[in-house]
């Protein structure tokens, strides 16, 4: 879609007039590095601690399964808008407010009383993740005005999240069983503090980005309805099928209109269904 490099152009201004050297940048491409290890850590992480989780808070299968789909779910519809929103704010702070905000769902997680509240938090900490991966890529593009330091920063950011994925699993196995599986979600809580201490550019102005409200809308009901579907096995899942056609329809029918959809005009076709 084109998303996570929106808002390049701002860091880049800012970057120039803010006289950020050497090692400016290199702390920003660490704390985009360390942002975007963070968010995929937690995409995998908590499976581990899912069966730990339900036999502590309770609802069975399908509450574990709600534990670990409310975070992607909400973390990749909302992909849609989060790069526009780090245009009108500026990447540096969508970078600080998506790490705040994914620190305070983490807490939140790790002090969650019900299934409920654990869910919701989930669901929050994908909001956080949505704003530090477009802004997190986008600092890193803009580290470097040579092409090939610029490619070497991007690939050293793409590995940080495939590290944080493979050892989501034994990092979640070695917290649950010494520390209980409050620990995945408390483990959180330095790392975005070191992320947050580590931003040292200047921050980015912001710029007019337009929102595909609709779009942006629709593709949450769609995705939330059919996960629904799939996991959900009572009277109300019978309805989230038809849920999901319309919403899908809608999404198709919004981006069609959308004076600036979600995707590329040109791919408006393709990115729609893909999506």
């Amino acid at each position: 879609m084109g998303v996570p490099g929106r808002g390049g152009s701002a860091v880049r201004a800012v970057g120039a007039k803010g006289g950020r050297g050497p090692s400016g940048a290199a702390l920003g491409v660490a704390t985009a590095c360390l942002g975007f290890f963070l968010i995929m850590l937690d995409s995998t992480v908590v499976n581990v601690a899912a069966p730990v989780i339900g036999d502590e808070v309770g609802g069975g299968i399908s509450g574990i399964q709600w534990v670990i789909n409310a975070y992607v779910l909400v973390f990749a519809s909302s992909l849609l808008t989060s790069g526009a929103v780090a245009d009108r704010i500026g990447a540096v702070r969508a970078l600080g407010g998506g790490l705040a905000l994914f620190a305070a769902a983490s807490l939140a997680c790790a002090l969650a009383p019900s299934l409920p509240w654990l869910v919701a938090a989930r669901a929050v900490q994908g909001l956080g993740a949505a704003l530090i991966l477009p802004s997190s890529l986008s600092l890193v593009q803009e580290s470097a005005e040579d092409g090939a330091a610029r490619a070497r920063r991007i690939t050293l950011w793409a590995m940080s999240g495939g590290v944080a994925v493979s050892a989501g699993p034994v990092v979640g196995g070695v917290l649950t069983s010494g520390l209980g599986w409050q620990a995945v979600f408390w483990v959180n809580l330095p790392l975005c503090a070191l992320g947050l201490a580590l931003r040292r550019a200047p921050a980015s102005p912001p710029r007019p980005a337009p929102l595909d409200l609709a779009g942006q809308a629709a593709a949450v009901v769609a995705l939330a309805s059919l996960t629904y579907a799939i996991v959900e096995d009572g009277p109300l899942s019978r309805w989230a099928l038809p849920v999901f056609g319309l919403a899908a329809a809608g999404f198709v029918l919004a981006e069609i209109r959308a004076a600036a959809p979600g995707g590329p005009r040109d791919a408006r076709p393709v990115g729609c269904w893909a999506a």
